[in-house]
């Protein structure tokens, strides 16, 4: 989140309280059918969004994508105000907190990213069949993709790459990233194709940070997997 002294970005959930944008999600996405139904147990208290929403999704079984703006590297923490203890009430908690932000729910995934969506994730993907083994692979089939390469250079700067893949793990067990994705992308945007990836596995969240510092661009991209 934009140097979240307020602002998260994981990523991928679009309403702002009083916001027009529809809650309704779906059809047939079944798990996503009623956010108020998912219980709220993570930590609320001197935490950062991005923290407690994987926590919650990966709880809850759910996927979801997050962005998010930092300014040089700078993820502040805060604590977070709950009218309902449930997943519709941290998403509108986490954008009344951080008005440049908003949440929906893209391809039957929660997503969270900055009103002012960068243009990298509104682009096109090109077609391409996804037949990997895992959800770090497809995610860097569709990365490795020139079209994409040359979006992400453009908009989002030079990629940091960190430790790969790392998991929200809420048991101390080491989490299962096989998934042996098997799925055709076509027509989609660059969120679209992320969101798919994640929905097809049923798990998962992706999560894309931009970072501005000293006048030079940033970007990482890494899986939060349950």
């Amino acid at each position: 989140m934009k140097t979240i002294t307020g602002q998260i970005a994981v990523v991928s959930l679009t309403l702002i309280l009083g916001s027009t944008v529809s809650t309704k999600l779906p059809q047939g996405t079944k798990r996503l059918e009623d956010l108020d139904s998912v219980i709220v147990h993570s930590n609320l208290n001197d935490t950062t969004a991005t923290q407690t929403l994987a926590e919650t999704l990966s709880r809850a079984n759910l996927p979801g994508g997050i962005v998010r703006v930092l300014t040089c590297g700078a993820d502040y923490k805060r604590s977070f105000k709950l009218r309902t203890a449930n997943l519709h009430g941290l998403l509108d908690a986490i954008v009344a907190a951080e008005p440049d932000y908003s949440w929906d729910v893209n391809h039957g995934v929660i997503n969270v990213f900055p009103r002012d969506e960068s243009p990298f994730l509104e682009a096109s993907v090109p077609t391409m069949k996804i037949r990997e083994p895992s959800l770090e692979s497809a995610f860097e089939t569709v990365l490795a993709a020139p079209e994409i390469q040359g979006l992400a250079r453009q908009y989002l700067g030079s990629r940091h790459v960190g430790g790969g893949v790392y998991a929200v793990s809420l048991n101390g067990n080491t989490p299962n990233v096989e998934a042996n994705l098997s799925l055709n992308l076509e027509g989609l945007t660059v969120r679209g194709a992320f969101n798919e990836i994640v929905a097809a596995s049923g798990k998962g969240v992706w999560l894309l940070t931009e970072s501005q510092c000293s006048g030079q661009k940033t970007y990482s991209f890494e899986m939060l997997v349950k």
